[in-house]
């Protein structure tokens, strides 16, 4: 008697079980139900359809652990993942390149998944883990592999059949054409090698983009710097409430802060208050002469200046350090009178 492992999961809940065949639909769909109670009675129907077709081919030939289950917008609310384990043939293994654990993604990358598949099958082919001529793993191996949707594995091999790498023959297989890209012959051609170059320049686009933010965020703000700041206050709207920041030091207490103006004010807020976005390195920086220290300098100690790069000067012609100690602090850099 065949013998199935199914695990059902939505937002980090999951379910797991291994019962034989014979009761595998019923077991799944009580599952999902337990996990994900609103879920249409459509869906379900279609769920039980999608786990009968799967046993009935692997009774024919071994299947590789499948995943699946969306909702109509492709994005996925919950994964249903189905493997055998025992029966009369011996269940299928995924190859070595594909053996690591199956890694929970967020919904919001489904509709990129595709092309990181893409990325993954297209750098092991110029690396030479597969040679001209070579079978690739069959798209249900990606879509298990990337935790992800059955269609994302077909449409990742695709891009790689209209770039000249992969050729796509009966039952879903896919093998190796040339190890590099080859000239295009036809217009049509042309068109679609430059839609996948437009798409890759743009995702590289926003990997850098929030790369970029990323590393900003692990920065931390050193005194007399400019910042691009997102403020973090409970009902500020995140696309709106960006602002210029300079981050100084209360002579008092020796904290860090962000000194901003909010609504046409220039007011303190402590460095939880804002999210360093970006270091804005066409402000010059404040001069700081406390050697940025992390606590009050001891009364009577000389105080040396480390860090002399600018100054920021008023209407009044004030000069202003970064502990910005002037209560009609206003550092117009843009119209009166910052100086370097």
């Amino acid at each position: 008697m065949d013998s199935y492992q199914f695990v059902v999961g939505r937002n980090g809940r999951d379910l797991e079980g291994v019962v034989p065949g014979e009761i595998l639909v019923e077991a799944v769909a009580l599952a999902l139900r337990d996990v994900y109670p609103d879920v249409l009675p459509q869906r379900e129907v279609w769920l039980r359809s999608q786990v009968r077709e799967f046993m009935a081919k692997d009774a024919v030939t071994p299947r590789h652990p499948v995943m699946f289950f969306q909702d109509d917008d492709d994005t996925v609310s919950a994964s249903v993942t189905l493997s055998r384990v025992s029966g009369t043939v011996p269940p299928l293994e995924p190859p070595p390149q594909l053996a690591r654990p199956r890694v929970e993604r967020p919904a919001e990358w489904e509709g990129l998944i595709h092309r990181q598949m893409y990325r993954y099958v297209r750098g092991q082919i110029e690396a030479g883990v597969y040679a001209v001529g070579d079978e690739l793993p069959e798209p249900e191996q990606l879509d298990w592999h990337f935790g992800t949707s059955s269609n994302q594995g077909r449409h990742a091999y695709a891009h790689l059949v209209a770039e000249g790498l992969v050729t796509g023959h009966s039952e879903g297989r896919y093998v190796v054409a040339a190890m590099t890209p080859p000239p295009v012959q036809t217009v049509e051609g042309a068109v679609d090698r430059l839609d996948a170059l437009e798409a890759s320049v743009n995702e590289t686009l926003v990997a850098l983009r929030t790369l970029r933010g990323e590393l900003a965020g692990v920065q931390t703000p050193r005194c007399g710097q400019w910042w691009l700041v997102r403020s973090l206050a409970r009902g500020a709207d995140p696309a709106v409430e960006i602002s210029h920041a300079v981050c100084v030091r209360d002579r008092e207490s020796g904290e860090l802060q962000w000194l901003a103006c909010i609504s046409n004010t220039w007011v303190r807020k402590p460095l939880h208050y804002f999210q360093p976005l970006r270091r804005l390195t066409h402000i010059a920086d404040w001069t700081c002469d406390d050697n940025d220290q992390q606590r009050p300098m001891p009364a009577g100690e000389a105080t040396t200046s480390t860090v002399a790069i600018g100054a920021a000067y008023y209407a009044t012609d004030e000069p202003h350090d970064g502990h910005a100690n002037h209560e009609l602090y206003g550092p117009e850099q843009w119209s009166e009178g910052f100086f370097t």
